[in-house]
């Protein structure tokens, strides 16, 4: 493949939004913002966490390191679908929410640790006593918050499993499509998966060679392209939610963005799967 476009659209996309993400990466906020702030703060974060995960996967790329820049497809798909839910969703409810998902998560990954810390004989890491009644309480509160949020945003009872799942949410916000082909491609990555493990395999019977670098070029263009379509996605969609914004978004860097992503396209997709790896396993039958 020629990737020149896509190194070209990805490398103008960083840089017809670095401005407006800098300047969104501070926040002013007062106390009278109550709950909203939990919503404003992590909609920036996204954003950012973004924005850098393109970089990265521009310069992995840029390196042969493209086996590396697929991993981080995972958590961009995530961010763009959930981003997409709490705008669909009311300001009130996106922020507790959140919050609550905070509360909840932050007790389970202190129980994690304490759990592995008694177990090793690590003491208690320097946290002062109360801490573990501190965080169980706030997070029991959490937790009936969630049980709310699930009857009112009309979420499937998965039992004790509070939060509905990231294909209920691609389902609602008009993603399904994209969360099917980009979750099979980048569980290949982030799983035990025979077929992705079998790329780095080239040669030919009788005499192979195992190699991450035969299968980067591809791994890179894959994720130069999905990145790219991921970040734009984002970013077109949470800047109209923030609020308290000291520069507002620039209709010549609008422009940008938008000839930035026409040039990551132009060539078209960029497939799962390719003919290469079709040709060993199924010649050995």
């Amino acid at each position: 493949m020629e990737r020149e476009h896509l190194q070209q659209g990805t490398q103008d996309l960083l840089e017809a939004t670095k401005r407006f993400v800098e300047s969104v990466s501070m926040y002013a906020w007062t106390q009278s913002d109550g709950e909203e702030v939990y919503r404003q703060v992590i909609l920036r974060s996204i954003l950012r966490k973004q924005f850098e995960s393109l970089e990265a996967i521009v310069e992995l790329a840029s390196d042969d390191r493209g086996n590396v820049a697929v991993t981080l497809l995972r958590p961009m798909c995530e961010e763009l679908i959930w981003t997409e839910y709490l705008r669909l969703i009311s300001p009130q409810n996106s922020a507790l929410l959140l919050l609550s998902m905070a509360r909840v998560g932050i007790h389970e990954t202190f129980c994690a640790q304490e759990r592995y810390a008694a177990g090793k004989n690590m003491g208690d890491l320097g946290f002062p006593p109360g801490t573990a009644g501190q965080l169980r309480a706030a997070s029991d509160a959490a937790t009936e918050q969630l049980k709310l949020l699930a009857k009112t945003l009309n979420w499937p009872n998965r039992g004790k499993q509070l939060l509905p799942t990231v294909r209920f949410l691609a389902r609602a916000t008009n993603r399904l499509e994209m969360y099917n082909l980009l979750y099979h491609a980048t569980s290949r990555v982030v799983h035990f998966s025979v077929p992705e493990l079998l790329r780095r395999v080239w040669g030919e019977p009788g005499r192979m060679a195992v190699s991450s670098n035969f299968y980067q070029r591809y791994w890179a263009d894959f994720s130069l392209y999905w990145g790219g379509w991921m970040y734009a996605q984002t970013f077109l969609t949470i800047p109209p939610i923030l609020t308290g914004l000291e520069s507002d978004l620039e209709d010549t860097e609008i422009l940008a963005v938008d000839k930035a992503v026409r040039v990551l396209l132009s060539r078209g997709g960029i497939p799962i799967l390719t003919i290469e790896e079709i040709a060993w396993p199924f010649s050995q039958t």
